[in-house]
C-alpha cells in the first residue's frame, strides 16, 4: 500500500525504460537537449499528496505492453538514486553536425563538452516508460 509521506524506490520493470534530458542553452538562448536511454535507473520518491499516490499506483498496476510515460520531474520529492548501462543517445534542437563532431573527437563527456564551451546546464529531466516496480525504503 502507497502512502503518503512514505519513502519508496522506483524502478522500470522492463529494461532500457528509462530516459534522461539534459538541457543545454548558449548566451544567445540556442538550446540543446541531450537524451540518453539507461537500462534502468533508481529513484526515491517521496509522495506528498492523494495526487501522487494515485499517479504511482496507476504505474504499478500498467500492462506489461504500455509505453506510457512515467514523469518523475513532477513530484515534489523525488531524487535520482542512479542510471546505469546507457544503451542509447540522441540530440534535439540547435545541435550541429559539427558541434557532435568536436563532442566525438574531444574525449569528453557532453556534458563537458558544451558546458566548457559556453553552453549552460539548465535542467535534467527523467522519465520510465511504461510499468514501474516500488520498493518502501
Amino acid at each position: 500500500m502507497i502512502k503518503i509521506g512514505g519513502k519508496y524506490i522506483v524502478e522500470a520493470r522492463f529494461k532500457k525504460r528509462v530516459s534522461q534530458v539534459e538541457f543545454f542553452e548558449d548566451s544567445n538562448g540556442k538550446e540543446i537537449l541531450y537524451d540518453t536511454v539507461w537500462r534502468n535507473g533508481e529513484f526515491l520518491i517521496e509522495p506528498l499528496s492523494e495526487h501522487e499516490v494515485e499517479y504511482i499506483q496507476k504505474f504499478v498496476a500498467l500492462p506489461e505492453n504500455s509505453f506510457e510515460e512515467f514523469d518523475l520531474n513532477g513530484f515534489e520529492e523525488s531524487e535520482m538514486r542512479g542510471t546505469f548501462d546507457a544503451c542509447a543517445d540522441d540530440f534535439r534542437g540547435d545541435i550541429t553536425d559539427e558541434i557532435k563532431e568536436s563532442i566525438e573527437s574531444s574525449g569528453l563527456t557532453v556534458y563537458e563538452y558544451l558546458t566548457e564551451n559556453g553552453w549552460d546546464h539548465n535542467d535534467t529531466e527523467y522519465y520510465i516508460n511504461g510499468a514501474i516496480d516500488i520498493e518502501p525504503k
